[in-house]
């Protein structure tokens, strides 16, 4: 995580941004041209001269996202670059790559953390040492019922399948016949969140 500095991670977080928020951004950030009163206000669209010669792929992707911030955290980037001992071509791809999905695997966590509850962490301690086999949805029956016992209002209505189906959901564990076992996502987590010295005994 260290590798994540910061000009960066702007750099990758724009690129997550525009994949998960692709036709949003689309329909607003090149036609937003500043914040009035009333809020958000829009301009038409930049038009290219007739005479123009087309642009590439490439070029009409980021004009689809040619917003002013976006191009000055672009200028970070390209300076972090010129100063970083990494020449441009293959290597620093694999360093870009490298970024995203570090930060990928952090906002999935991060995301992750804030959901959920502190007896699924419990159970995700305890599958990563109950070895390859896993256990059965019974055997994991207790965490959820104490879970319940002790905050049946934010339990009302719930059931022991989907509460780990909110594991399952997020890659954290999985079934293997009729067994559920933490995944290699899981166990980073566990790890992610010891290192970020996060409390493991949350609410719920």
């Amino acid at each position: 995580m260290q590798l994540l500095a910061w000009p960066v991670v702007v750099l990758i977080l724009g690129i997550i941004v525009i994949l998960v928020f692709k036709k949003p951004l689309e329909r607003l950030i090149d036609r937003t041209q500043k914040v009035g009163k009333g809020g958000l206000e829009a301009g038409s669209a930049i038009q290219t001269a007739p005479d123009q010669q087309r642009p590439s792929r490439g070029d009409e992707l980021l004009r689809q996202f040619d917003n002013a911030l976006l191009v000055k955290r672009e200028v970070d980037i390209r300076k972090w670059f010129d100063e970083a001992p990494v020449a441009p071509g293959p290597d620093r791809e694999r360093v870009l790559i490298r970024h995203l999905a570090g930060l990928m695997v952090v906002m999935m966590f991060e995301r992750v953390y804030s959901l959920i509850w502190g007896s699924q962490i419990g159970v995700l301690q305890f599958l990563n040492s109950a070895g390859p086999a896993g256990v059965s949805a019974e055997f994991l029956r207790p965490w959820f019922d104490q879970a319940v016992a002790r905050e049946p209002d934010a339990y009302a209505g719930d059931t022991l399948e989907r509460w780990l189906s909110f594991l399952e959901s997020n890659a954290l564990i999985s079934r293997q016949g009729s067994n559920w076992v933490i995944t290699l996502e899981g166990r980073e987590f566990l790890k992610y969140i010891i290192q970020q010295g996060y409390v493991l005994h949350k609410r719920g």
